[in-house]
């Protein structure tokens, strides 16, 4: 009987509904319309997000972002120009990104993966170009007199060429930054996903998991950001060697080795400073394992008094933590990291400065400054940035080989 009669209240509280909020809409037992969805503004274009929205120029140079800026500048966002310029794209996502770093994992193990060396013709083009043009801007006649309609259509040339080569670069940084955004996510998703379905941790701690999710993803985010505009180096480098053999001669070459030694003494600071790396990442992990014990054990450790032993404990794993990131050996790596940068720019500059003040012999005249001789500027910040280049390509092989073993474990 009761039964019965709450089913009728039922019905005529849904019955009542119906009337006052219309049949299409799905009414509660208190006899309210349920919203699911609040309704968009109108003045809201898309819900999509703006960098997907942009153009490939505005993408490449950043001019989306100029609009957001000027207004934040005058204190004129709103909600909306915040909430749709820097929502999350779908295709930055970790679900997505994941599930694409699971099939190119499946199609990476039954085939091997081929390089496109034509992917980087453009940058190389754009940054070997003022090398083979900058001398040109010197020519005069045979009279002695300058020609200056052949040298200002030179200095338009490189004026194109210098805008094209600030737009691939980028073009080169915002792809990079954003695929290693994507593959950051995508990494860490994968780890997640993986020790959710793991049984047990069999030897891993879970201070080393969390350094894989804290210190992993972000060394390999750094790679993939930066690996692009690395890779242009040797290029420019072979470039301004080319260059340097056609206009002083094969003793050009003996300057130019000072840089390849200094190179050798870079590699091996770098090799250096990943081992005391992966010294110093076992002792955080015992760091982060100590805090988690006394987090937990508080209680514990003061009922007992054992807060001098635990605050020993502490300070012991911070200065092995000290000695094994080098101690005062990374304050010898750093000064020696600025005296050869220094010292390879100081002597480089000695160097090709003599023999570029007597090679010009094509027909141009130089007063005896370096000023005559632009070619001079862009092979010394050709070559000195080679110091820093392959610097940064060992420590990025080098960290992701170390990081690729830690996850695959």
């Amino acid at each position: 009987m009761n039964t019965n009669n709450t089913t009728t209240n039922n019905n005529n509280i849904i019955g009542n509904a119906k009337k006052k909020n219309g049949a299409g809409d799905k009414p509660t037992l208190t006899g309210e319309t349920e919203v699911f969805i609040q309704a968009k503004p109108t003045n809201v274009k898309s819900a999509c997000s703006r960098v997907d929205d942009v153009s490939w120029l505005s993408f490449i140079s950043f001019a989306w972002m100029f609009p957001w800026m000027w207004r934040a500048f005058r204190g004129q966002l709103g909600q909306i120009d915040t909430a749709t310029q820097w929502t999350c794209s779908i295709f930055d996502s970790a679900n997505v990104n994941m599930t694409r770093l699971e099939h190119l994992w499946n199609e990476e193990i039954k085939k091997c993966l081929r390089p496109r060396p034509a992917a980087l013709t453009f940058p190389c083009r754009a940054a070997l170009y003022p090398i083979s043009t900058d001398d040109d801007l010197l020519v005069r006649n045979d009279d002695g007199t300058p020609m200056y309609s052949y040298g200002f259509y030179m200095a338009i040339s490189i004026l194109m060429v210098e805008m094209l080569r600030v737009l691939a670069y980028g073009a080169t940084w915002a792809v990079s930054y954003r695929t290693a955004i994507r593959a950051r996510g995508a990494l860490l998703a994968l780890l997640f996903k993986r020790l959710m379905h793991a049984k047990s941790l069999r030897h891993k701690t879970p201070a080393e998991v969390v350094n894989h999710f804290a210190n992993d993803g972000q060394r390999i985010f750094d790679a993939l950001t930066f690996a692009p505009l690395v890779l242009v180096g040797p290029s420019v480098l072979m470039g301004g060697l080319v260059y340097l053999l056609s206009v002083i001669g094969p003793l050009s070459l003996l300057g130019v080795a000072v840089f390849f030694i200094f190179d050798i003494i870079q590699g091996v600071l770098g090799v250096t400073m990943v081992k005391c790396r992966n010294r110093a990442i076992a002792h955080t992990e015992r760091r982060m394992a100590l805090v988690g014990e006394l987090i937990r054990c508080i209680k514990c450790i003061k009922l007992n008094g054992w807060e001098q032993l635990f605050e020993d404990r502490v300070r012991e794993i911070y200065m092995e933590y000290i000695r094994a990131g080098g101690g005062p050996l990374l304050c010898a790596l750093v000064i020696a990291s600025f005296i050869l940068n220094v010292g390879a720019n100081i002597f480089g500059t000695v160097w090709l400065s003599n023999w570029m003040r007597v090679a010009h012999n094509n027909g141009t005249e130089g007063g005896g400054s370096l000023a005559d001789t632009p070619s001079f500027y862009i092979n010394i910040y050709a070559c000195t940035l080679l110091v820093l280049f392959i610097s940064g390509v060992i420590k990025a092989l080098l960290f992701v080989k170390v990081q690729s073993i830690r996850i695959k474990r």
